[in-house]
């Protein structure tokens, strides 16, 4: 079972599965995604980063980790993986999904970063149901899948699969949901941070969709890190 440390969260998770985590909040996701990768290194991590290195470079907070991994920081730095592409053309070769090397978890940060402009193979070209809220399987609240998106993502699951790995996407811009990876993924889990954290659970194989409201504490962390 792949494990962060929180209470909520490892709860939720699924192992040999593919779990969508949304998030605007990039500072609060990384902590997570930092202690999600720490908690598993034993059995190795790849870190895929899809960044547009037109509009900003960032790399991986190699220092932050570190501190979050403790006395574990020598094995997790031997046995996390980076590997990065700053254009979709990147992803289009078939040749640059041949990874080497055996993983337990492989991270995708994240998928709205190269792929924002999409129109409707993307995130832009669907529309959101009136009262807010999300309808698996089709129909308004996913965008009409399609494209180099979605040649990617099912790139990213063959992955997985090849690997047997549990594969996490993160997603930093709320808006449309691609419509095949809503198909392709077990979990979709939804989280707003604001003065208390909500996690919304949009499609899990064993829960319902409940909606959880936890407070922070005055570092505006959310609780229950162990």
């Amino acid at each position: 079972m792949i494990r962060t440390g929180n209470r909520v969260f490892d709860s939720l998770l699924c192992s040999d599965a593919i779990i969508t985590l949304r998030c605007a909040d990039s500072v609060w996701l990384s902590e997570l995604i930092w202690r999600l990768m720490a908690r598993n290194a034993a059995g190795g991590v790849l870190y895929l980063q899809w960044s547009d290195y037109h509009e900003r470079y960032w790399s991986f907070d190699y220092e932050r980790f570190i501190r979050v991994c403790g006395a574990d920081a020598r094995m997790a730095l031997q046995n996390v993986h980076v590997l990065r592409a700053f254009t979709k053309d990147n992803n289009d070769v078939a040749a640059n999904w041949d990874v080497p090397g055996e993983y337990k978890l492989i991270v995708l940060d994240s998928l709205s970063e190269l792929y924002a402009d999409s129109g409707r193979g993307g995130f832009d070209g669907g529309k959101a149901r009136p009262d807010g809220g999300w309808r698996a399987g089709g129909g308004n609240g996913w965008v009409d899948g399609g494209g180099t998106l979605t040649y990617a993502i099912g790139k990213f699951v063959q992955l997985c699969i090849r690997k047997r790995a549990t594969g996490v996407i993160l997603d930093r811009r709320l808006g449309y949901l691609h419509e095949y990876l809503s198909q392709v993924s077990s979990v979709i889990i939804d989280v707003g941070v604001s003065r208390d954290i909500t996690v919304r659970v949009l499609k899990h194989p064993c829960l319902p969709d409940p909606t959880f409201r936890y407070p922070r504490d005055k570092q505006y962390r959310l609780s229950g890190w162990l």
